[in-house]
């Protein structure tokens, strides 16, 4: 989560250094294909490339955000042993996040927001009135 919150603190400030219009979408896709939109085809291919992986790990992000955290234990009826397992799991969707995915998707997130912040340095949020 807080990995990819600095994604969305990107996605405003390129938003506004774009000046797309006074008030970005809520939507983190919505306001992300707008500034994609924005940027040239050939001279911003590898931010473009960056910001579409962010959108589609956006996703995963909201089951994170969305649903609890689970402690689940199995038990072996053979040996009683038990194993414990940490995961995220969405009743409606059946969508499954076990800790190694987690961790997997976590790297994901930082290695964006590095990129990001390698290619564009510190981007603070223009004031909006004056930007």
């Amino acid at each position: 989560m807080m990995e990819f919150s600095e994604i969305e603190y990107i996605s405003y400030s390129l938003w506004f250094s774009q000046k797309l219009s006074q008030k970005p979408p809520h939507s983190f896709k919505q306001r992300t294909d707008k500034v994609i939109n924005s940027l040239d085809e050939k001279r911003d291919k590898s931010t473009i490339d960056l910001l579409f992986q962010a959108i589609n790990l956006a996703k995963r992000r909201n089951t994170i955000a969305h649903n609890p955290t689970l402690l689940q234990i199995f038990e072996n009826k053979d040996t009683n042993q038990l194993h414990r397992e940490f995961a995220i799991n969405t009743f409606l969707e059946g969508d499954y996040i076990d800790l190694p995915e987690l961790k997997e998707l976590v790297a994901e997130a930082r290695d964006i927001k590095t990129q990001l912040y390698m290619k564009f340095g510190y981007l603070p949020l223009n004031n909006r009135k004056n930007g």
